[in-house]
């Protein structure tokens, strides 16, 4: 039963080190996401700006 135990305890590391790794994964894609979202959001602003300046100066 000792040699069960150790490959239980060898799975449970192991499926721990997946979950960490899937929500490093998980964490990455959000800030790659949210990045993503405030270049949009700056470019975005940047056309609604220079859109401004347009109706002002013409």
């Amino acid at each position: 039963m000792g040699e069960f135990n150790g490959v239980n305890a060898c799975a449970n590391s192991v499926d721990q080190t997946d979950r960490r790794i899937q929500s490093i994964r998980a964490i990455c894609i959000f800030s790659r996401l949210d990045s993503w979202a405030n270049s949009v959001e700056t470019t975005h602003g940047r056309i609604q700006w220079k859109r401004l300046m347009g109706e002002i100066s013409g």
